[in-house]
């Protein structure tokens, strides 16, 4: 695996740009300031790396079915899949700063235009939600929410559950490319045996 999905630069109590992992947690978490808006960009971005990645697995797969031999088609299907998860990782870590410019300042801002910025609209569930407070105060308070316990598979606690759902599916489809070339190494060189073997039987058999 390429060195961003396993080095001890950082960690979960070390924040690190060497580290795959932090890339995606650090979207993770800050799509959770307004998740309803940026989600949407997130999850885009996600499914485009997604369907690249289908492709690039039977494109290294068509090549290296024209390798010459099995350690040449396994060298090449590790080199394919180590590239595409290291360009990934790269593209994911200028996505997430690019969300920070464009959804900092609770504002959504687009260009540099007079009217290239508006300002950021929370969901009505949270802005009227009771644990917000904005629709309950008033001069003589409450001055602040008031804690509501949700009830199992409520929108506040499927909300709060799902802020990662596309970030996991964009960290899985690098990860999971180079499982997959992996085994796809594996079933080609074992393909690739079948066939020398039967070559072998029939030549006996000719003999």
């Amino acid at each position: 695996a390429p060195e961003p999905f396993w080095t001890s630069e950082g960690y979960m109590a070390k924040f690190s740009q060497k580290l795959a992992w932090w890339a995606f947690n650090m979207l993770d978490q800050f799509q959770d300031l307004n998740f309803q808006l940026i989600n949407k960009d997130v999850r885009a971005k996600s499914a485009v790396i997604e369907e690249e990645g289908r492709r690039v697995v039977d494109r290294c797969i068509s090549e290296a079915d024209k390798a010459p031999t099995d350690k040449a088609a396994r060298e090449l299907l590790s080199s394919c899949s180590n590239e595409f998860a290291e360009k990934k990782v790269a593209e994911w870590w200028d996505f997430a700063f690019s969300c920070f410019a464009k959804f900092g300042r609770y504002t959504v801002t687009y260009n540099e235009s007079e009217k290239g910025e508006q300002l950021q609209m929370f969901p009505s569930w949270w802005v009227h939600s009771p644990d917000v407070g904005y629709t309950l105060w008033n001069n003589d308070g409450p001055f602040h929410g008031v804690n509501v316990v949700a009830a199992p598979g409520s929108l506040a606690t499927t909300v709060q559950g799902s802020s990662s759902t596309s970030l996991i599916a964009a960290f899985a489809a690098s990860v999971s490319l180079v499982a997959l070339i992996a085994y796809k190494a594996g079933s080609y060189t074992e393909r690739r045996r079948s066939k020398d073997e039967d070559a072998r039987q029939l030549g006996y058999v000719a003999v």
